[in-house]
């Protein structure tokens, strides 16, 4: 196997991402993607894609979680002071756990899950609700 066969070029990177070479460029000299320079071209290894992927994931998932958490808020009218928190995850059916304990002392257990993820706005479905002293 050639070395070149464990790396990508700048273009190739960027569109596996499908962002520019400028963008990956940015990412190189910010430290958020490691390469190497051999002669004229920037090589980048196989495993950072990888590794960026989850990082890109990692981020998504905790934009969705946030979401979900203002959408709660909002539905069952708790407040900035009730801690809202994900404890667990269904695949079966895609519903997200959380566990609120309310500011008074007292704990909600609810399930909810995306119903909608368009437009920059998350629309949630809330399953099941229960007070728990």
């Amino acid at each position: 196997m050639a070395l070149k066969d464990d790396y990508y070029t700048l273009s190739q990177f960027s569109a596996l991402l499908g962002v520019t070479r400028q963008t990956v460029s940015r990412w190189l000299k910010e430290g958020k993607v490691i390469g190497e320079k051999i002669g004229r071209e920037v090589l980048i290894p196989q495993e950072e894609s990888e590794k960026f992927s989850t990082r890109i994931m990692d981020s998504i998932a905790r934009h969705i979680i946030n979401g979900m958490i203002d959408g709660i808020r909002k539905t069952c009218n708790y407040s900035k002071e009730d801690k809202i928190k994900p404890i667990g995850y269904s695949d079966k059916d895609g519903y997200i756990q959380f566990s609120i304990l309310k500011k008074n002392g007292t704990r909600d257990e609810l399930q909810a899950h995306i119903s909608d993820y368009s437009n920059r706005k998350i629309t949630i479905e809330i399953n099941e609700m229960k007070d728990e002293q």
